[in-house]
């Protein structure tokens, strides 16, 4: 198999000026980009037969930095955009940056501190999806495509442990120079299966001894026990981000939850448990949310409305439209309010 052929940018720009000048012309330029000197390159799929990227078209690593701080700073925390247009105008282009990191090849090997830099650049990158996989998942998916983006999230956690591992074997002093902790704490609590805890139980034991990291090994075994009372509360002593980060993935158990608990309190005549009781074990923000999902999964209310009713031959059912996925809770939303974007891209909230 022949090597990968990379090339070396040589734009200064945010954008191409060749790109600039075509999407002027097709209309094609965004709302944000109110000049040549805020326009940023878009994502574009490489054509067959096309340049791998010309190096003029493909920016080098001091603009591609400077390029992300300006999307955090200068877009993102603008107040009066909505969170969904903001999203959806930096989402691209974080994925036209990340496009040229790896057409330069700074994915692939170790090249001393620019790997450190572009390191920098994917975490800035995973607090961006974790974030907004908090704010905009009550929104439909033709608004937010929460699948789309836990795709690149992941995809950024998988190439920053691959860099992470570079580094320690050519320079580990500079893995300190990273967010290494925080980063393997979040694979762990987002990880979809046993992997990610297996994994976890291999890192070196100081390592594993960091507060972030040991806290979240012992939520990964809760949860796998079944005990997610204790998972839920060690969670509330975690950073912010990474407190984002499990309530993300905790949504995708609540029907396994909610069947615990249905198996361990349903009775033939059918018992009443209290909904608000069982919203703080689901995490729903309300007590509303909590009953749509148990409606959605084919349970009944009392008459009152404040109870659900766990009754022995109900099937439950699970549906992916449900309020399962919704994440939004008022206290962290008002966390968040006060926090600027920037910051908490950048870890400095945490």
């Amino acid at each position: 198999m022949a090597a990968a052929t990379f090339v070396q940018g040589s734009c200064k720009t945010m954008c191409p000026p060749d790109e600039y000048e075509i999407r002027k012309e097709h209309n094609l330029v965004r709302p944000f980009e109110t000049s040549f000197l805020s326009a940023v390159k878009c994502y574009s799929r490489s054509a067959a037969g096309q340049s791998a990227a010309r190096h003029k078209n493909i920016r080098d690593l001091t603009t591609l930095e400077n390029t992300v701080k300006y999307l955090f700073e200068q877009v993102l925390d603008r107040r009066k955009t909505s969170l969904a247009q903001l999203y959806d105008f930096v989402f691209d282009r974080l994925r036209a940056v990340r496009q040229d990191l790896v057409v330069q090849g700074y994915l692939e090997g170790f090249s001393g501190l620019r790997t450190v830099t572009v390191a920098k650049i994917l975490e800035y990158c995973v607090r961006f999806y974790i974030y907004f996989q908090f704010r905009l998942s009550h929104l439909p998916a033709s608004a937010f495509s929460s699948h789309l983006n836990q795709n690149h999230l992941d995809e950024c956690l998988s190439q920053l442990l691959h860099l992470y591992s570079k580094i320690e074997v050519k320079n580990h002093d500079l893995l300190h120079q990273t967010s290494h902790i925080e980063i393997e704490a979040l694979d762990l609590l987002l990880s979809k299966n046993s992997a990610g805890l297996h994994r976890a139980l291999q890192l070196p034991s100081k390592t594993k001894s960091n507060t972030i990291v040991r806290n979240s090994i012992e939520i990964s075994i809760s949860l796998w026990l079944g005990n997610f009372v204790r998972a839920n509360h060690i969670a509330r002593g975690l950073p912010l981000s990474l407190q984002l980060a499990y309530r993300a993935h905790f949504s995708l158990l609540r029907p396994r939850v909610l069947e615990v608990y249905e198996r361990g309190y349903r009775s033939p005549q059918g018992t009443k448990f209290p909904l608000e009781k069982l919203r703080r074990y689901l995490l729903f923000d309300t007590a509303r949310q909590t009953a749509e999902f148990c409606v959605d999964c084919g349970l009944s209310l009392d008459d009152t409305g404040s109870s659900v009713i766990f009754k022995t031959g109900t099937a439950l059912k699970f549906s992916t439209t449900s309020q399962s996925n919704n994440l939004y809770d008022q206290d962290f939303e008002e966390t968040l309010e006060n926090v600027r974007v920037s910051h908490f891209l950048y870890g400095q909230s945490i």
